[in-house]
């Protein structure tokens, strides 16, 4: 390099600021240049790490050299990414750096092995010391195993069929990282008491923590409320979000899985571990802003709903799943009310699947009016609509900004209809629907489409489906209208249709707002033994995107649209 380049590299700040633009290759190059910039910008290369065997990619682990890279630079790790394989890996190696250190009395971390670790995989070959990852910030853990691994990975360990020891594993390195603020784990498997207990200890000890993501725990349905009570018990006050989703065994878990206990008590489990931390006890959380609650079993009651509402006085956003057993709508809706007074966002999911599909509505009718500014539901198989289902968007109507159902398959064009013409501050609102084919949806009829102005002029995003008639019959011999030559003669009937379809279009112009819109033309089957079944592969909007022909007649609105020029996204039928 030239002298001024050896002057600009020689000052680390300088050097670092250039690599934060640098990706991990073009770091490596730089690594490799001298010396001098491979010891200033080698820990840039393992600031944010994966961990996550992937058969056709060069991995750490199968390379003796990179793993001692990774030993030399395990401190610098603060952003992770791991899979179950690579969790045994770097446990087993871990250990060994403890047991290395032992032998030479040299100093190792106080009391960095808890009694409650498992012993060393007796599979696992050459492996390399590291010391104890310590500096965490963010993790992201991967659980399921997948067992083809077996037989395509060098460094697979027999602990990676053993679901027990690899949350053991994971907790160990949540042991050591007291500085963690995110950490989000897929599918832990919690079998009895004794896991809970561990796992709940390990987040405990986490005091920065600001964002916790238990995604899939795997257990029994009847376990499910003690599980996510105790986990929310455990989480530190000033955590600005928590979210914990439930899932039952496989056929698969259910073979790895041998102790079902969970008749101990808590002093029982105390006694079988020391964490060195006091039970979890409930307390206030009042750094929580967004929550996404656990599923709730048969045994939950109002009670225990309740009290971890009362638990969360700055909320902003909550998620229920679908709540079963004996718990009233107009309670938790009350409840919102009076203890979550900055509740600005709700969501709704599998309430079709594991409660109550009146549920909903009764919280959005009993939480106080015009508090609720984002609504989100999803998974939904019951019909909605009719005076009270629409009555809880009127109630919210003067604030709702954003809503979105998801997989909500019979919203009713009535409600609909409601929410285009008594949401004025509306921005966002969408009817998603996963295919374009043979589907059931939510979508508004035309009349209802044209019936009344829509007030909500401020929308920004707009996918919607509307299901329209097909045009008047043609008479024998005669052409559609559009394929007419050299001229268009409309019917009556004809005529009448098409002053329906361009009210529809003026109140979509009118929108001059919208950045994304989809719009679907549907056509109605109401005969299907499902419900009203639609597809919409072979549908158009008459004349939409047509200009106007004075000299043959040819209708078309395209002019209606002009006003769309902040649109980004246009696509639909």
């Amino acid at each position: 390099m030239s002298t001024s380049a050896i002057q600009f590299f020689d000052i680390p700040e300088l050097t670092h600021m250039v690599a934060a633009y640098l990706d991990k290759h073009d770091t490596s190059m730089l690594t490799q240049t001298c010396r001098r910039l491979r010891q200033l910008c080698e820990p840039l290369l393992y600031t944010d790490l994966s961990l996550d065997y992937n058969s056709r990619e060069v991995n750490i682990f199968d390379s003796y050299d990179a793993t001692l890279a990774l030993a030399r630079n395990i401190q610098h790790v603060k952003r992770l990414k791991i899979s179950v394989i690579d969790i045994a890996m770097v446990f087993n190696c871990m250990l060994a750096y403890l047991d290395s250190a032992k032998d030479l009395t040299a100093d190792a971390p106080q009391g960095a092995r808890p009694n409650w670790l498992p012993s060393p995989d007796v599979s696992s070959p050459c492996v390399v010391p590291i010391p104890p990852m310590t500096n965490l910030e963010h993790l992201d853990a991967i659980l399921s195993n997948k067992p083809y691994h077996l037989s395509s990975c060098p460094y697979y360990l027999i602990s990676c069929e053993n679901r027990h020891t690899t949350l053991l594993q994971l907790c160990w390195i949540l042991y050591l990282n007291p500085r963690l603020t995110t950490l989000k784990v897929v599918r832990p498997l919690i079998s009895n008491a004794y896991d809970l207990r561990v796992l709940s200890a390990s987040i405990s000890g986490l005091s920065r923590l600001k964002s916790l993501e238990l995604d899939g725990i795997v257990s029994r349905e009847e376990a499910w409320g003690r599980i996510g009570r105790k986990l929310f018990d455990s989480c530190s006050s000033g955590a600005r979000t928590l979210a914990f989703s439930m899932d039952h065994y496989s056929s698969y878990t259910t073979r790895q899985v041998k102790d079902h206990d969970w008749n101990d008590t808590e002093q029982q489990v105390q006694e079988q571990i020391d964490l060195g931390t006091t039970p979890t006890i409930p307390h206030v959380h009042d750094g929580l802003q967004d929550f996404t609650m656990w599923s709730l079993g048969e045994v939950t009651s109002e009670r225990d709903l309740v009290a971890v509402l009362r638990d969360c006085p700055n909320l902003q956003r909550l998620s229920l799943p679908g709540i079963q057993g004996q718990v009233s709508g107009t309670v938790i809706g009350r409840a919102l009310g009076a203890h979550c007074p900055k509740l600005r966002k709700l969501a709704f999911s599998d309430f079709n699947f594991y409660g109550n599909m009146n549920t909903p509505v009764k919280i959005m009718l009993a939480v106080p009016a015009k508090q609720i500014e984002e609504l989100h539901w999803a998974n939904s198989f019951e019909r909605l609509g009719g005076v009270s289902d629409s009555w809880m968007f009127r109630h919210h109507s003067e604030v709702l900004r954003k809503l979105v159902f998801e997989s909500c398959f019979h919203v009713a064009s009535d409600a609909i209809r409601t929410i285009l013409t008594v949401c004025p501050v509306l921005e966002h609102f969408q009817m998603q629907i996963n295919s374009f084919d043979h589907v059931l949806g939510g979508f508004i009829e035309l009349t209802d489409a044209t019936a009344y102005p829509w007030v909500c002029t401020k929308l920004k995003v707009l996918d919607l489906a509307v299901a329209i008639p097909d045009m008047p019959d043609l008479e024998p011999g005669q052409d559609p209208y559009y394929t007419r030559t050299p001229s268009v003669d409309l019917s009556v009937a004809e005529m009448e249709q098409l002053a329906v379809y361009e009210q529809l279009y003026r109140h979509i112009g009118s929108l001059t707002s919208l950045t994304h819109l989809a719009l679907r033309a549907v056509l109605m089957d109401r005969g299907h033994p499902l419900g009203v079944h639609y597809h919409d592969g072979n549908r158009s909007f008459p004349a939409m995107l047509s200009l106007k022909d004075e000299r043959t007649g040819r209708p078309g609105y395209l002019d209606l649209l002009q006003g769309l020029t902040q649109l980004e996204e246009l696509r639909g039928s």
